[in-house]
């Protein structure tokens, strides 16, 4: 996956502070979307579509809700889907 993009908000301006917390509450909420990403491939399933969220458990720190953001699904022999996804971000 493509590293964030990151912008130095010092160059912008701002007619209110309101508009500046704002601005930088987007810009950290976009830069942690891509905090924590999976690849994975499964077993086929054709309900594992681009969108849907999935848990992942027993996996200590990476435990945690997951959208899935790209779905391949492969029949070669065998049914696979592969996966990648980012964690869902909670408490905005």
């Amino acid at each position: 996956m493509a590293a964030p993009v990151e912008r130095d908000l010092s160059y912008y301006m701002y007619e209110a502070r309101d508009q500046a917390v704002e601005q930088s509450k987007t810009a950290l909420r976009e830069k942690n979307k891509s905090e924590w990403t999976c690849d994975l491939t499964i077993m086929g399933n054709p309900l594992v579509v681009s969108g849907i969220t999935f848990m992942v458990e027993g996996f200590g720190e990476h435990d945690g809700k997951y959208i899935v953001e790209t779905a391949a699904h492969t029949l070669d022999g065998s049914y696979t889907t592969k996966i990648t996804g980012r964690r869902v971000l909670e408490g905005y």
